[in-house]
């Protein structure tokens, strides 16, 4: 779910970043990158502790 959520926020920073530039639109990518790396820690949390399982 945290996928979908930070690939949203990116595309909606690129759409706004050229169809209305605007001071906080930055955070939007700032917020989308945090959120891509939460998702990317917690995935490489469970794939290796299902490794350590077997």
């Amino acid at each position: 779910m945290l996928w979908w959520i930070g690939s949203g926020l990116l595309v909606a920073w690129l759409i706004l970043l050229i169809v209305h530039p605007r001071g906080w639109i930055h955070l939007l990518l700032l917020a989308g990158i945090s959120v891509l790396v939460v998702q990317i820690a917690a995935y490489r949390k469970t794939k290796s502790a299902l490794r350590n399982d077997n």
